[in-house]
């Protein structure tokens, strides 16, 4: 069985709320080098996870979670515990990150990465009512699924940062963005220079 086999993603969506995901893995992966291009949390399931940036070094358990700023790049390394491993994602729409940062407006914007540990079951039921939230559209309406962002996004205030909101691009990450929103095309420097208005050349 090939490493990607044993990999397993599923990704939700869900508009003016924002994004979940969640990968199993059943191999260790080693280290590899990791780029967000959306402010994200990550709990930590089953497994261990390393992060590594600027010579510091992030361990992160069952119940852990991190939040990583836009733009951040790291090394990750995924272990497993008993053959599993398991992580949960949660990317927030702009519209509620700019009402979290209104709402707290004296704390400082994170700019690389946080651990986020020992909040408790709380956090952990908190991250999850958001999940659903997204997972389910259908059973929560708008109005509960904002505020159960928000109140995800209070924990991390609780810490002492906030997530910024996302301003314009900078060329690699519109990039990025672009070929991650269609894979299936092949990209060509003409196809990038075109879509971007720009020349060839730059």
């Amino acid at each position: 069985m090939n490493s990607e086999a044993r990999i397993q993603r599923r990704v939700w969506f869900r508009q003016d709320v924002g994004l979940t995901a969640s990968v199993r893995q059943r191999n260790d992966l080693l280290v590899h080098t990791f780029v967000t291009d959306h402010p994200a949390l990550i709990l930590l399931r089953r497994g261990r996870k390393t992060i590594k940036i600027n010579g510091k070094k992030i361990s992160l358990l069952p119940g852990d979670a991190v939040a990583i700023a836009p733009s951040t790049t790291c090394d990750v390394q995924n272990e497993t515990e008993r053959g599993e491993f398991e992580s949960s994602w949660i990317v927030c729409a702009n519209p509620i990150l700019s009402k979290v940062e209104k709402a707290f407006p004296d704390h400082q914007k994170l700019k690389h990465i946080a651990a986020l540990k020992n909040l408790g079951d709380e956090f952990v039921q908190s991250f999850e009512r958001v999940m659903h939230t997204i997972v389910l559209p259908d059973r929560i309406p708008d109005v509960v699924a904002e505020h159960r962002m928000q109140e995800l996004l209070a924990w991390l205030a609780y810490t002492g940062v906030i997530f910024g909101v996302e301003t314009a691009s900078d060329l690699q990450r519109k990039v990025r963005l672009m070929i991650g929103a269609a894979p299936e095309n092949m990209w060509t420097s003409r196809d990038l220079a075109q879509s971007l208005a720009m020349s060839e050349a730059t």
